[in-house]
Parts: structure tokens; C-alpha cells; sequence
């Protein structure tokens, strides 16, 4: 059934993105809410959509970093986050370095073709991609918020250049 706080949204209208209802007040749902479209894109939910919906629904992990990134908080570059870059949608990006920042949980090691098809896609289109794990946002945030720092001078510099 529908997760959250019933089928109204707060204009008194029902919510829904093609037919289906969203999901309101549940977070980090990791697939457990249900839906047809976790582990892959079927084909029905485009990009922004599938963006959307992972932003409300992020995991805690991902809630950690973006608390760390949001409001130019990392040498005052503004990072989005859950943003979609042609078919794939990233977990965070800032557009004025060129840099992506992937947080990969378990489910990653299963998937790592799938994460080196991606990685190389979107370095075909300009973008440096950096991935931690999971565990290192919550562990080791130290660690995890110099090497984006590194990444984000390294390419300010390169794009001032050019």
C-alpha cells in the first residue's frame, strides 16, 4: 500500500508521477517501499522523475554527505545532488568543476561493470568521478572531505585555465 502520511498531498490533491502514487515521509526506503522501478530503469520513469524520487528517498549515508555539501559549505561550491546527467542520475555533482561524487553501498560490489560503463560514460563527457563507500561518509568524513577538496581545487585550476 502507500507509505507516508495517506494519498492527499499538503494541496489536498492527490500526488502522483504517471499513474502511481509517491511515497511522503519515508526515507532511505533502500527498495523496501515497494516499488517496481528500484534496481534499474523500467523504461516508465524518466530521469528527473527517477532524480526526484531518490532525493526523497535518500539513504542515510547520502543525508550525511549532503548535509556536509549543501550551501557551498566545500570551498564554496555548490553541489546538487541526485542529479540526472543524460540517462544516468548521480549522487551528487558540481557543474562548475565537473565533478561527480558517487557514494557506492553494498549492492556496488555486485555491480562493478555496470560502474565502470557509467564512470567511463560520463568521463566521455567531462566529468572526474570520485566514489567512497558507503561506510566512509559516516566513519571517516575527514578523509572523505579532503579528497573532495583535492578533486574540486585540481579542476577549478584546470578549468580556469582553459
Amino acid at each position: 500500500g502507500l507509505l507516508g502520511a495517506g494519498p492527499l498531498g499538503a494541496g489536498g490533491k492527490a500526488e502522483t508521477l504517471r499513474g502511481r502514487r509517491r511515497s511522503r515521509g519515508r526515507r532511505g526506503c533502500g527498495g523496501r517501499c515497494g516499488r517496481s522501478f528500484h534496481g534499474g530503469w523500467g523504461g516508465v520513469w524518466m530521469a528527473s522523475e527517477f532524480a526526484r524520487h531518490l532525493r526523497e528517498n535518500m539513504t542515510d549515508e547520502g543525508r550525511v554527505a549532503w548535509a556536509k555539501l549543501r550551501h557551498r559549505q566545500m570551498a564554496g561550491f555548490r553541489f546538487r545532488r541526485q542529479a540526472p546527467i543524460g540517462q544516468y542520475v548521480v549522487d551528487f555533482v558540481c557543474f562548475e568543476c565537473k565533478l561527480v561524487i558517487e557514494l557506492d553501498g553494498g549492492q556496488h560490489a555486485e555491480r562493478i561493470e555496470h560502474d565502470n560503463q557509467r564512470t567511463r560514460w560520463l568521463e566521455t563527457q567531462g566529468f572526474r568521478v570520485i566514489r567512497f563507500w558507503n561506510f566512509e561518509t559516516q566513519e571517516d568524513w575527514d578523509d572523505v572531505s579532503e579528497r573532495i577538496w583535492k578533486s574540486l581545487n585540481e579542476l577549478a585550476e584546470t578549468h580556469r585555465d582553459s
